[in-house]
């Protein structure tokens, strides 16, 4: 039977502009409205990015800070294309949303443009080279930025990270695994479509996405996450449909894993609060009941998402955000086991140690050998973003986690990973 890996990828295209143009009046005489208008993009776009560096620094979701920034900032791009600061400010933009790889082409314009306008100008280089395969011209960027970042914060934790990454890019892809890597084009879309998961036969698989769906879209354009299934039928994918039942809503649901025998499906959805819930829904023929909220012990105030059942059924594991006591922010992967079923009685989650990274881990597969589990994590020996990870238990606890190699893991965010 063949196993079945479904991971996220990118691809970008490149801009070419001259010589810096600055955003100040002098140079605009002839258009002060337009300058005016343009400059105010500039000034609201900068606030909302602002945001979102704070919120990445403490290793926390941006939410639609960077987006709605984007957007001022391309009115602002469109006035003046050769500014250097919106060239950088649209790439860290991009760089932070599942479309990196536009960012590689708005760096490079603005270090061509002035290399000095930004202090972070030499680490998104560095990852700009990073993104292209460039580990050594990457690592220098990265030598360069830290020799000269004299503050008394805790960012230079992000720098050792990259550089750790491009010395693991270097070792995995002189050394890549043998696997084939197919785009299933049939199920793939121009919008985002992730968190697969495949039944045991290989025969159906779910998956959510933010295509158009007919409800509204919100602030900046773009609609909720639905979930999605197809069949594999003659060989082949069928045309997605939206799937049966009552587990799509007006606001994001987004699929976890399936059972082992594929009867019932872990589901995170929003609340009434705006974070992430988990809910279990029971096949019902060919249509998914209502999906149950689980208790307070593994839904609590924090994202509780990405969930997973145990091979035996007896316990869950998921990423939970906020909550681990470790000092770190971000997602760490917790288990919590049944105690009593017909009460959907569940103990208190405890973190599982070493599948926590400084940084954020999760989503989870637990194999149904009950042995292995894959997890991606922006910690441990990834080579950029997510890499895919797996660990084996070794007697009653987990073991050390392996990275999956090249070219299942690039530069980019390879996040999810299901196997029949």
């Amino acid at each position: 039977m063949k196993n079945y890996i479904f991971i996220l990828s990118f691809a970008f295209g490149l801009i070419s502009f001259g010589q810096e143009v600055e955003f100040k009046a002098a140079n605009f005489k002839d258009d002060k409205d337009g300058f005016k208008k343009a400059k105010d993009e500039m000034d609201i776009g900068t606030e909302l990015y602002i945001l979102g560096n704070e919120a990445v620094f403490m290793v926390q979701d941006p939410k639609l800070n960077y987006k709605k920034a984007l957007q001022h900032f391309e009115k602002a791009f469109a006035f003046n294309p050769k500014s250097a600061d919106v060239n950088f400010k649209i790439a860290v933009c991009h760089f932070y949303s599942p479309f990196k790889a536009k960012s590689v082409a708005f760096f490079k314009e603005a270090y061509k443009l002035n290399p000095e306008i930004d202090p972070f100008m030499d680490y998104y280089m560095g990852i700009s080279s990073q993104l292209e395969g460039d580990y050594k011209g990457a690592l220098g960027f990265y030598g360069k930025f830290e020799a000269g970042y004299k503050k008394a914060d805790n960012f230079n934790k992000f720098v050792k990270k990259r550089k750790k990454e491009c010395t693991t890019g270097i070792k995995l892809e002189d050394s890549p695994e043998r696997v084939w890597i197919d785009n299933l084009s049939i199920v793939n879309t121009e919008f985002n479509d992730f968190a697969p998961s495949i039944t045991m036969d290989g025969e159906e698989l779910v998956f959510t996405s933010d295509r158009p769906n007919g409800h509204t879209a919100d602030e900046v354009g773009e609609f909720d996450n639905d979930i999605y299934t197809t069949s594999f039928v003659d060989g082949k994918w069928k045309k997605p449909a939206t799937a049966k039942g009552r587990i799509n809503t007006e606001t994001d649901d987004l699929s976890n894993n399936f059972s082992y025998n594929g009867t019932k499906m872990l589901i995170s959805r929003i609340n009434t609060a705006g974070n992430y819930d988990i809910y279990e829904t029971i096949l019902k023929g060919d249509s998914w009941g209502e999906p149950i909220n689980f208790s307070l012990n593994i839904n609590s105030k924090s994202n509780d998402i990405y969930a997973s059942y145990s091979y035996n059924d007896v316990k869950i594991y998921f990423a939970k955000d906020n909550a681990s006591g470790t000092g770190k922010n971000g997602f760490d992967i917790y288990s919590s086991g049944i105690m009593n079923r017909a009460a959907r009685k569940y103990g208190t989650p405890t973190r599982v140690m070493k599948t926590s990274s400084p940084f954020n881990d999760g989503p989870i597969y637990l194999h149904p050998d009950g042995e292995t589990m894959y997890f991606a994590s922006e910690g441990f020996n990834s080579m950029g973003g997510f890499d895919i990870f797996m660990v084996k238990k070794e007697g009653s606890a987990w073991g050390t986690p392996v990275n999956m190699g090249y070219p299942i893991n690039t530069p980019y965010d390879d996040f999810f990973f299901a196997s029949s």
